[in-house]
């Protein structure tokens, strides 16, 4: 069933066959129509006949191709049913967009039965990554004779629980032959692997979006190789469980194409192994610990990590919002990774409270008293105060953050989060700042991430303060720049 990832996920694929929607009944009414589906742009339905008749959503599409294949569209948005005429008469077309779609040997009705023991997913560079290097030659040869091997590396485990474990498996395809020419090739395909230990899991999110696992595994991927553009494909076999008569039903067999942010990239970039980040022998055998960690930290900061994980690692554009977008992630990501810290901060604050109302008792007046009353509620650590505590436990990998430094950089921050919160402007209007500053802040929070899933500080500081590193430099240029603008004498 598994096929060549670069002839599935990454080129334009097309379909020509019947479309319907399913109704229940025996025989629906079906029309002709081609499919394009591309995973930047995502997919078109162009049909022969107008389908639904509306401008509006259907929540899902059958299809069969030319040679068999049944197709699922999820979601199909009709976008145009322009009215032609020919020496028949007058007829309409219908034009649906989609960003989701299974193809294979099964239909699925609906989002809910999209259900799997084990799912898998291709990323490009993910062999660097993990150093697999599974086609060694002989260093003896001479020019009559070359000899070469391949072994099939052992899978690596990412991640396990209690409901499923997460694997860095491969397999290969071959060996491939000619009539027309001699030749012999063995290509290998590494995958990462999702396998339920307990019965089904969904796969699809509560808000229909890709299931919890994969995400929370790919970003945790893309955070450890670091900052480059991605590419990947879908490969998979979905198997479903027959519960009544305690069997398994025949084997599902589909492959999952869906447009995302993510395939909105230079598709001219290619990573290669020196601009990793980590590499998987760095870990020392700890990275199902760390991702163990990273499951916790993934769990209460999905969205802070969403944010982070487009603007370090996909390198998103860069748009006005994008400073304030960040320091509003950044409050809620310290409160959920420095909790303990907060906990005796936040009890400070409530006793000095609670000795100022206690001379507002002594001292003012009752209508006094019940006005300021209300200016002294507490509602949690300030902003500064948030930017101090995560200073001070990111100090290992930013010495300077300890330095005369720490006091202006808060104030900037938090001026800066003010003037949107508040309609204020305060900060200073140098645009260079405002840039640098925005790239510092996905980098910092990327850092307080990584370190809060067990990544040592030293090993952190050692990768991202290279002068020449995956990132080409850019984190000790960005924070330079700000260390020369706030204290030029460090």
């Amino acid at each position: 069933m598994v096929q060549e990832r670069s002839s599935n996920a990454f080129d334009t694929i097309r379909y020509r066959g019947k479309w319907w929607i399913p109704d229940g009944t025996e025989n629906p009414r079906k029309v002709f129509g081609e499919l394009t589906f591309d995973v930047r742009a995502g997919g078109v339905l162009d049909l022969d006949e107008a389908l639904t008749g509306k401008m509006d959503r259907t929540p899902v599409i059958h299809g069969q191709g030319t040679k068999g294949e049944r197709i699922t569209i999820f979601n199909g948005l009709t976008v145009g049913i322009p009215m032609n005429a020919n020496s028949s008469g007058f007829f309409q077309n219908e034009t649906i967009d989609f960003f989701d779609m299974w193809v294979g040997n099964q239909w699925f009705n609906s989002e809910e039965d999209v259900r799997f023991i084990s799912y898998s997913f291709g990323m490009h560079n993910i062999e660097n990554w993990a150093d697999q290097h599974c086609f060694p030659i002989s260093e003896t040869f001479n020019a009559k004779q070359v000899t070469a091997s391949y072994s099939v590396p052992e899978a690596i485990r990412l991640f396990e629980d209690e409901h499923f474990c997460i694997v860095l498996d491969s397999f290969w395809t071959g060996l491939a032959t000619s009539m027309g020419q001699l030749e012999t090739s063995i290509q290998h395909y590494p995958r990462i692997v999702i396998r339920s230990k307990e019965g089904l899991l969904p796969y699809y999110g509560k808000d229909g979006s890709i299931s919890e696992c994969e995400w929370m595994i790919f970003v945790l991927i893309a955070l450890l190789m670091g900052n480059i553009t991605w590419k990947f494909g879908f490969e998979g076999v979905i198997q479903q469980l027959n519960f009544e008569q305690g069997n398994y039903i025949p084997e599902i067999s589909v492959r999952h194409y869906f447009q995302h942010d993510w395939g909105k990239t230079d598709a001219s970039k290619r990573p290669i192994a020196c601009e990793l980040l980590f590499p998987y022998d760095s870990f020392e055998g700890q990275l199902p610990a760390i991702s163990a960690h990273f499951a916790e930290v993934f769990r209460f900061n999905e969205n802070p990590i969403d944010i982070v994980y487009r603007l370090q690692c996909r390198k998103g554009t860069f748009y006005p919002s994008t400073l304030p977008e960040l320091l509003f992630a950044f409050e809620e990501l310290e409160k959920n990774l420095f909790r303990d810290l907060n906990k005796s901060a936040e009890d400070k604050e409530e006793e000095r409270i609670r000795a100022l109302r206690v001379k507002l008792t002594q001292h003012c007046s009752k209508s006094e008293k019940e006005l300021l009353s209300q200016k002294l509620s507490f509602m949690g650590l300030s902003y500064a105060q948030r930017f101090r505590i995560a200073f001070q436990e990111m100090k290992a990998i930013y010495p300077e953050l300890g330095t005369d430094l720490s006091k202006p950089l808060i104030n900037y921050f938090r001026d800066s989060r003010n003037d949107y919160a508040h309609a204020a402007k305060t900060t200073s209007n140098d645009h260079t700042l405002y840039i640098y500053a925005s790239h510092w802040m996905a980098e910092f929070m990327t850092l307080m991430i990584l370190m809060c899933c067990g990544l040592s500080t030293d090993k952190i500081r050692e990768v991202f303060f290279r002068e020449l590193g995956p990132d080409h430099g850019k984190t000790k240029r960005f924070f330079d720049y700000i260390r020369n603008k706030f204290c030029p004498s460090l």
